[in-house]
């Protein structure tokens, strides 16, 4: 009898991985895109408004930035839980 593969284990670990990546994706595009509306409201050329505005506009551009790395962090952070609490075993 062949050995059945484990969807149970594959799908939480899909579960934790998702979940992980779509929290750690929206830190980082938050922090880019704070970080990149730093410099025009520090110089005076936009409002307070204008900045949130700003920051809004720059969530889609900075996703190319935030989501590789996101992506690994959250690979990273999954699988060393994983491994932590002997759940692959």
């Amino acid at each position: 009898m062949p050995a059945r593969p484990p969807l149970i284990l594959w799908r939480h670990l899909a579960f934790e991985l998702a979940r992980i990546l779509c929290l750690a994706t929206a830190a980082l595009v938050v922090i880019i895109s704070f970080a990149a509306t730093i410099k025009p409201l520090a110089d005076g050329e936009i409002g307070l408004l204008d900045a949130f505005k700003l920051m809004g506009l720059m969530v889609v551009p900075m996703l190319q930035f935030a989501l590789p790395f996101a992506a690994g962090l959250a690979a990273t952070l999954t699988y060393h839980r994983f491994a932590a609490d002997n759940e692959a075993i």
